[in-house]
């Protein structure tokens, strides 16, 4: 057992006598397990780490094994394989937590991800993810298969390393294909990323369906219809226009987004000449070219940009970089999403009969209401989730504060310790002197 504790005895001492205040022969799993956990490593390491401390796979732990998972703890805190073979290694003592014994330099424990609010998804970003989920027609079971999704992340144009560790936190059952919550998770990563927020070691609290707010009715029962119902003769040509896609994809629009926000400095919605000039001019294009770009995202002619302008604009000028050259009006194509007629505008009645026309108004109005509704429980269980994470925040920095202030408690204690041995060996001397 030295060889294994080497210069921390002491400690493994006190942890067992602790874990064994009876003095029997071995620790029960439960008390064991329960203290290893102190040590801050993960459930796979604690288990593997068992595994290997309890030989005889008795569900108990006598002191060899005891000393043993201390000893791989310590190991795999110092960064160092957790191998039987290792257990000679030099290491720095096992930290537990506020539960370590003090008198000896500890590995530092791994650190647990502080809640962040910036991973916890808003009511508008999930609307939009769903809305680019039934974009990309999921099939039967409600699912994208990965190569439609590998479309969508590769337009971010984020680092292939990156995207495979997205794709990995994201496809949570391992079958390769992404419902609509992890196709969420996916998104809300990618465009994290952009914004400066790297990718987790693991999927952060904030992103686990408790927290994710959850799809509108209408959202829902569109993805579950498999028989679209067909649309009225009057209603076609207007139906027709909306229905042409639009030339950026749905990754290339993440990244536009991710930039008009860093470039809406006031936050208004919208991006002003002013706000947007930097931008235009480090493209390098002569100002003729940026003002027809201009003047054909700016639709309205308001002198501003709502996200999908300046997205169409970015597009524009990176087809201009390319070589081509920008059309003298915009394309069916490429007109905003939100810009283009709808049915209603069409002015044509869409029921010959005026009671089922008037019965199917007042199931649209209650419709409206239902959303209304609906969007306000998001926005109220977003606000609740904030609250909590950043109470969960202010928790975890109190519970630091206070196993820093139990840890330096007990460097004072030992250092008191030392010195009154030091205070006693130097009066006894003195009275030893005397006597002489």
């Amino acid at each position: 057992m030295l060889q294994v504790s080497g210069p921390y005895f002491t400690q493994y001492e006190v942890y067992y006598r602790r874990l064994n205040p009876d003095q029997k022969n071995e620790i029960g799993a439960v008390d064991a397990a329960t203290f290893l956990k102190k040590s801050g490593l993960g459930d796979d390491v604690l288990g593997k780490i068992w595994d290997l401390s309890d030989v005889g796979s008795k569900g108990a732990l006598d002191k060899t094994g005891f000393f043993a998972a201390c000893k791989l703890v310590a190991l795999v805190q110092d960064h160092q394989d957790c191998l039987v073979c290792n257990l000679r290694n030099e290491s720095p003592a096992p930290n537990f937590g506020d539960a370590t014994a003090p008198g000896a330099p500890t590995a530092k424990a791994p650190a647990k991800a502080a809640p962040s609010l910036n991973f916890l998804v808003k009511p508008d970003e999930k609307r939009k993810y769903d809305a680019l989920f039934d974009q990309l027609r999921p099939d039967a079971e409600g699912k994208l298969p990965g190569d439609k999704v590998r479309q969508v992340m590769m337009g971010s144009k984020l680092p292939v390393g990156v995207l495979g560790k997205i794709w990995d936190l994201s496809d949570v059952d391992r079958d390769g294909m992404l419902d609509r919550y992890e196709f969420t998770v996916a998104m809300h990563l990618v465009y994290r990323n952009l914004q400066g927020d790297p990718v987790p070691a693991e999927l952060p609290a904030e992103l686990t369906p408790a927290k994710v707010p959850k799809s509108l009715s209408s959202v829902a029962n569109g993805a579950s219809s498999s028989t679209p119902t067909p649309a009225p003769a009057a209603a076609a040509p207007a139906q027709t226009v909306e229905a042409v896609p639009w030339v950026i994809n749905a990754g290339e629009k993440l990244r536009y987004n991710a930039l008009f926000r860093q470039t809406d400095s006031d936050r208004d919605g919208f991006v002003s000449g002013i706000e947007i000039k930097n931008i235009f001019l480090q493209t390098g294009l002569p100002q003729n070219i940026l003002a027809h770009i201009w003047n054909l995202c700016d639709t309205k002619q308001e002198g501003k940009l709502n996200p999908e302008q300046f997205a169409l604009a970015m597009w524009l000028i990176q087809r201009k970089q390319a070589g081509n050259d920008p059309p003298t009006s915009l394309t069916p194509d490429m007109v905003p999403p939100s810009m283009r007629p709808r049915m209603a505008e069409s002015g044509s009645s869409v029921y010959n009969n005026p009671e089922l026309e008037m019965i199917a108004k007042e199931i649209q109005s209650m419709l409206a209401e239902k959303l209304a509704i609906e969007k306000e429980v998001q926005e109220t269980e977003y606000a609740i989730s904030v609250k909590n994470t950043e109470c969960h925040s202010l928790q975890s920095e109190f519970d630091t504060l206070s196993a820093t202030l139990k840890q330096l408690t007990n460097q004072r204690d030992v250092a008191q310790k030392r010195l009154d041995d030091l205070d006693g060996q130097v009066n006894d001397k003195q009275r030893v002197n005397t006597r002489k």
